[in-house]
């Protein structure tokens, strides 16, 4: 079977760390579909002695390491997991909680690396034109075209990255989200928060507050909520329960409160959306849209921006949370936390990152490649 590529993340952060226990739990426990950590081999070698036992230092030293250029040629390792190494991270001077250059541009080559391999294993190419594909100046993605079957990857589970670093290394992109778009064509997608308590949805992310309010029409709405339903029917089964969220306080109040985003935008999608067979209600008032009762009868929530729908979702479920993006040509998820410098690499003595958001992803990817 294609293998899922799971990219390592910020080399100065917990990436390398949470990979490396769970490439250590897939080599223990193997499932149908194979993985494969696109990083640095010496940096997730160091990682696996912080964050695995070391009665299962064997068990990740046993991990196949494939070059990156070999692994695009074909060279696909027969093992439950392995390691494309790309090489690219000065083990001499690595530093846990460096934000820097040379980390944002390994983190990119990971991404970018597994875009394009996820597209030729969908028999797509990757070649967008010159005009098109944005790479920084010190990229080194000069991949080999494959001339065996395109059998690359089923899709893509990416580990924390460090926007900050990224810019830094020339990157033109503010997150995960809005590079998957760019380098797939998708026109339409949506970024996802979900976890066992909680599911949000966002109609607008990477964006300012201020900026917010005027990207708050009825199409984006509607937009969202078409994405999420043909998904959410995959993943569930069954028709999915929406609860949209307003943007004002009150839902506006009748027009008292913003500039009559609920009944101009959000309110008339929503109305498309019980026309068209949804299960479905709102606007509703942000600020009770999550008590006990409402959750019990929402499976996604509609938010109209970034922290109105991660705020609930981490304070619900941090530690299993993932992130997905909807509406792309291949299968991302994510965990849904940063590269919490702080504790990576034994930072913060006797403080471990948890794997359980990389382990949920990785599940739920299978799922997704598989529907």
């Amino acid at each position: 079977m294609k293998p899922l590529l799971i990219t390592q993340g910020d080399p100065a952060g917990v990436g390398p760390e949470i990979c490396a226990a769970c490439a250590v739990k897939e080599m223990v426990n193997p499932t149908d579909a194979p993985i494969a950590v696109l990083g640095s081999a010496a940096l997730l070698k160091k990682a696996a002695e912080y964050s695995v036992a070391p009665a299962d230092m064997p068990i990740f030293d046993s991990i196949p390491v494939v070059p990156y250029r070999e692994f695009a040629a074909g060279a696909v390792a027969d093992s439950p997991v392995q390691i494309v190494d790309f090489d690219n991270v000065d083990m001499t001077a690595h530093a846990p909680g460096r934000i820097c250059a040379e980390y944002g541009q390994a983190s990119f080559d990971y991404i970018k690396s597994a875009i394009d391999w996820t597209l030729e294993g969908l028999g797509t190419s990757h070649a967008r034109g010159e005009d098109k594909v944005l790479l920084p100046k010190k990229s080194v993605l000069a991949l080999p075209t494959s001339n065996q079957e395109p059998t690359l990857s089923a899709g893509v589970v990416t580990g924390p990255i460090h926007k900050v670093a990224l810019h830094l290394a020339g990157v033109p992109f503010p997150g995960h989200t809005e590079m998957f778009a760019h380098y797939t064509g998708a026109k339409k997608i949506c970024m996802v928060l979900s976890s066992s308590e909680l599911t949000t949805a966002l109609v607008t992310a990477h964006v300012g507050y201020s900026d917010v309010p005027k990207l708050i029409t009825r199409e984006r709405v509607w937009e969202t909520l078409e994405i999420n339903r043909a998904a959410w029917r995959k993943i569930l089964d069954r028709e999915p329960r929406f609860t949209v969220c307003g943007l004002n306080p009150h839902a506006g109040e009748n027009g008292l409160f913003g500039n009559r985003e609920e009944e101009l935008a959000i309110a008339p999608a929503v109305e498309q959306a019980k026309q068209a067979g949804y299960n479905i209600v709102g606007p509703i008032p942000p600020d009770t849209a999550f008590i006990p009762s409402r959750r019990m009868q929402t499976d996604v929530y509609i938010c109209m921006y970034h922290d109105q729908g991660l705020i609930p979702m981490k304070a619900f479920g941090f530690d299993t949370g993932i992130n997905i993006t909807l509406g792309l040509p291949i299968v991302r998820t994510s965990v849904d936390h940063g590269t919490a410098m702080d504790i990576a690499f034994g930072s913060t003595p006797g403080v471990k990152p948890s794997s359980l958001s990389m382990t949920s992803a990785i599940k739920l990817a299978r799922k997704l490649s598989n529907s």
